[in-house]
């Protein structure tokens, strides 16, 4: 499917803006209720204590893994407003980076 030509805010820089924005925040909501609704399962199974998860210090292996996350969530957030096509096969081709 093709990146619509219509303006919705009659400015294609506020567009490029808002298209970011939804995005990051699309993101940011899928994360934050992903990462709410696995702590409480794992509080309710008595494997994690409340409070756990902010406390936490990772390794450097770990470290390392998050900075690689942050980096393609960075890339990915920055980069869709440019995508002029999109396909089943590039939508999944981002997933799997």
């Amino acid at each position: 499917m093709k990146k619509p030509d219509t303006h919705y805010l009659k400015d294609q820089t506020l567009d490029v803006l808002a298209r970011t924005d939804t995005e990051l925040l699309s993101e940011l909501w899928i994360l934050a209720d992903r990462a709410a609704v696995l702590e409480q399962i794992l509080i309710d199974k008595g494997l994690l204590q409340p409070g756990e998860v902010d406390e936490y210090v990772p390794d450097e292996q770990m470290s390392l893994r998050l900075e690689q996350m942050r980096d393609q969530l960075v890339r990915r957030v920055l980069a869709s407003p440019f995508v002029d096509e999109y396909s089943v096969d590039s939508l999944k081709a981002q997933g799997q980076k």
